[in-house]
């Protein structure tokens, strides 16, 4: 957890603020911190990630970012949670002015170990593939994590990463009959015969695992004018 606070005018904190792209006010009728003769006196509370519910004398006073404006000057409890970090609390000493306090929420995070035959195999975790066999630091709560290799049939597995506990998973995947697919070529028609332009093309697929094959280019009237022998 990082906190920091400052205090001062607006236009203090407006300027610094405009240099990280961030904005910190959520109500529209409060005056412009942009404007040069605005002067605004409050409570300013920012966090990263935004949105963690903000809690003073425990008390809810809404989400960050927060400025309350109507805040008795001297000591206050300021709590901030936020679902799937760890909570955050300071003790404050607001000055009746403007004082600004900014919150960095660590994440909570547990660890995910899987064991899978064959060792080469990936997990996928979100749109990442991480490789097995290793240990990953993730953030708590519910994921189906797909498992695969290749020669092998792909496979899922739901799973719970709990607070700063290891979960094990064994994964046997199970081996996947040849199978070819997703056949493309950048060109709709070439002539294999001619050495020039016309008779280079790129052909593209996939395969399900190893094998061998042979592939076979026709003519419109089914005529075959090549062959090669794949695998």
């Amino acid at each position: 957890m990082a906190c920091s606070t400052t205090k001062g005018t607006l236009l203090d904190e407006a300027a610094e603020r405009d240099k990280k792209d961030s904005t910190v006010k959520n109500f529209a009728e409060d005056p412009d911190p942009f404007e040069p003769e605005a002067e605004v006196t409050g409570l300013e509370i920012r966090s990263y990630p935004r949105g963690a519910d903000v809690y003073l004398d425990n008390r809810y006073m809404g989400i960050t970012p927060l400025l309350l404006d109507d805040v008795e000057p001297g000591r206050h409890k300021l709590n901030l949670k936020m679902e799937g970090y760890y909570s955050e609390s300071e003790w404050i000493d607001y000055s009746g002015d403007y004082d600004s306090y900014y919150f960095e929420l660590d994440e909570i995070t547990g660890f995910l170990k899987v064991e899978a035959f064959p060792p080469e195999a990936e997990i996928k975790f979100d749109s990442f593939w991480l490789p097995a066999g290793r240990l990953h630091e993730l953030p708590i709560g519910f994921y189906n994590l797909g498992i695969r290799a290749f020669g092998y049939e792909e496979t899922s597995r739901p799973v719970k990463i709990y607070m700063r506990k290891v979960t094990e998973v064994r994964v046997t995947l199970k081996g996947a009959a040849f199978a070819l697919s997703d056949l493309q070529s950048n060109r709709t028609a070439f002539n294999p015969r001619n050495a020039g332009l016309l008779g280079t093309a790129r052909i593209r697929f996939r395969v399900t695992s190893h094998g061998s094959g042979q592939a076979r280019i026709t003519d419109p009237e089914g005529r075959v004018v090549l062959t090669r022998n794949l695998g």
